[in-house]
């Protein structure tokens, strides 16, 4: 088992923003740089229950950041994707957000006509 270095603040804080939960995000951030860790090993760098780390790896999976092996077995292979994936996920957060602020744009003068 390689141990973490400490782990980047800018990242969490993506991740953070693309919906991931303070679990999940350490969880990638361990995972990123543990690689060969088991459950047992990521709960306790963790601080974390075995269930927790498991939600965690369910949570990382349904955002797209988790690959899990063909046998479908948790416990033993899954690993995370590339940070480029979470950088293209906050992309697509951020192009997600223009268009609804652009949305809003246009119906802030009709809101503004309602407002006293």
């Amino acid at each position: 088992m390689k141990t973490a270095s400490k782990p980047s603040e800018k990242l969490y804080t993506v991740l953070r923003e693309i919906g991931l939960s303070h679990n999940a995000s350490e969880l990638y951030m361990v995972a990123l740089k543990c690689t060969d860790t088991s459950i047992t090993d990521l709960a306790k760098i963790l601080s974390l229950s075995r269930p927790s780390v498991y939600a965690s790896i369910k949570e990382l999976q349904t955002a797209g950041l988790v690959k899990i092996s063909d046998d479908k077995n948790i416990t033993s292979n899954f690993s995370v994707v590339s940070p480029s994936a979470v950088l293209e996920k906050l992309r697509k957060r951020k192009a997600d957000i223009e268009s609804v602020e652009s949305s809003f744009v246009a119906e802030i003068p009709d809101l503004l006509s309602q407002y006293h």
